[in-house]
This record gives structure tokens, C-alpha cells and sequence, in this order.
């Protein structure tokens, strides 16, 4: 039982390797098509970038899917979670690889990666395991970015979002976090109480930036989506600065 034990818990902490890949990957993703979207002309090079950033978040996955399946050995009340995360790291991964050289593409498939990583942190969740801090930063780091890239997809045409789907701050992934396991952890730091003031201006300009789209006010939709920029790049200096003062302690 205590080798069981062991090996569940190094399985789980090579997974919180791979976390931090995918998340450096996503970043990668979500840089590409917005720098992309803004240039006139779409060079080559970007496309390229994006690709092999997709490719980077689709071995990861991969990596992880194998780190699954040693917990599931180790730990048979863990089998019905690995299932669920080795369905997801298979439509992410079959995403990525879908996205053979066309921005267009690359934009549709990370908005589905967005989605199904989304998805993958609820499940990674369910582990018994104590999640490191900065693992558990870096999960809060991608679940915002999954929305804003949901956002970006939409703006560009390739995915609807209607009203009744953009919740509240209270309501998304990284706001089901920040009131419970969040505040549970890092309440103490003033950045952390800081974040919810820009997450929820956030989320108030994402139910403008849908009801001016779908009025076909596109001009403004876009106008308003260089503010979520400004949130977006406030909420994650927010957190970067938790996870300094984690580092330095």
C-alpha cells in the first residue's frame, strides 16, 4: 500500500511538470493569434510559431495522459478522474494537430483547446493531492486565458457566444477558484484581493463586447476587446506577483 501510495504521488508531481509546460504553451498559443489578428498581413513565420507552440502543448498532453495512467494503477479510486483527463488530452491533441500551417485554423483549433483545457483543470482537480502553489497559479493563469481566447474566436467569427453564456466574474473558471481554493490559499497576499476588482470590470465589458457584436457594431466590439487586454494583463501581473512573493518566502 505505501509503494501505491508513493508511486500515486510521484505520478502526481510529474503531472504538475507537464502542467507547467502546457501553460507556457498556451501563453505561446494565445500571443501568436492575437499578434496575428492585429498585423495586416499574416507572415509565415507567425503561422509557424503557432504550430509548433500546438505541438508543444500536444506532447505535454501526451505526457501527462501517461502520468494519468500510472495514478490509475497506483490508486483504482482514481480511475473514473484519468478517464475523463485522457478523454480530454485526446480532442486537444487531435486540435493541435489539426492546425497544419493556416492561421484561420489555428485560431479555430485553440479556441477548442481553450475550452477542453478548461475542462482538464476542473478534472485535475479531483486528485487527492496537495496541488503546489505555483502549479495551482499557473492552473488560474490558463483558465482566464482559455476565456480570453474564447473571446478572440468569437470576435474573429469562428465560434458563437451568446449573452446567457458569458457569466459573471463569480461564475467562470478562474472566479470558482478565486472564492474558494484561492482565497483559501493566498487571501493573505493584498494582490490576491486586488484581482477581483479588474476580473470583474472584465467579465462587465465581455457582455458589452458580445451585445455590440451580435448588433453588429463591430467596430466598437473590437475598440471595447483593447480594454479586456488591459484587465487581462492586470489580473495576470496579479498573480505572477503571488507567485514571486511564494518564491521569495
Amino acid at each position: 500500500v505505501r509503494q501505491l501510495a508513493q508511486r500515486s504521488q510521484e505520478a502526481t508531481g510529474q503531472i504538475h511538470g507537464m502542467i507547467e509546460q502546457l501553460q507556457q504553451g498556451v501563453e505561446e498559443s494565445v500571443t501568436v493569434i492575437e499578434r496575428s489578428h492585429k498585423e495586416a498581413e499574416k507572415t509565415v513565420e507567425q503561422t509557424e510559431a503557432a504550430r509548433l507552440a500546438l505541438q508543444e502543448i500536444t506532447e505535454a498532453m501526451r505526457r501527462i495522459s501517461d502520468m494519468s495512467a500510472q495514478i490509475a494503477s497506483a490508486a483504482e479510486e482514481q480511475t473514473a478522474v484519468s478517464d475523463d483527463i485522457n478523454r480530454h488530452i485526446v480532442i486537444i491533441s487531435e486540435g493541435a494537430v489539426e492546425t497544419v500551417g493556416q492561421t484561420a485554423n489555428i485560431i479555430t483549433a485553440t479556441s477548442g483547446i481553450g475550452s477542453e483545457i478548461s475542462a482538464l483543470m476542473k478534472q485535475m482537480r479531483g486528485f487527492k493531492v496537495n496541488i503546489e502553489p505555483h502549479v495551482e497559479l499557473a492552473l488560474a493563469k490558463s483558465a482566464h486565458r482559455a476565456w480570453k481566447v474564447r473571446l478572440r474566436s468569437f470576435l474573429d467569427g469562428q465560434s458563437t457566444l451568446g449573452l446567457d453564456q458569458a457569466v459573471s466574474h463569480t461564475q467562470c473558471d478562474l472566479g470558482i477558484w478565486f472564492s474558494g481554493e484561492g482565497m483559501k490559499n493566498f487571501g493573505h497576499f493584498s494582490e490576491m484581493k486586488a484581482l477581483e476588482e479588474p476580473h470583474k470590470k472584465m467579465h462587465e465589458l465581455i457582455h458589452q463586447i458580445i451585445k455590440a457584436k451580435q448588433q453588429g457594431q463591430t467596430t466598437q466590439a473590437e475598440d471595447m476587446y483593447l480594454k479586456i487586454d488591459d484587465y487581462s494583463d492586470q489580473i495576470i501581473a496579479l498573480l505572477n506577483e503571488i507567485l514571486a512573493k511564494i518564491v521569495d518566502a
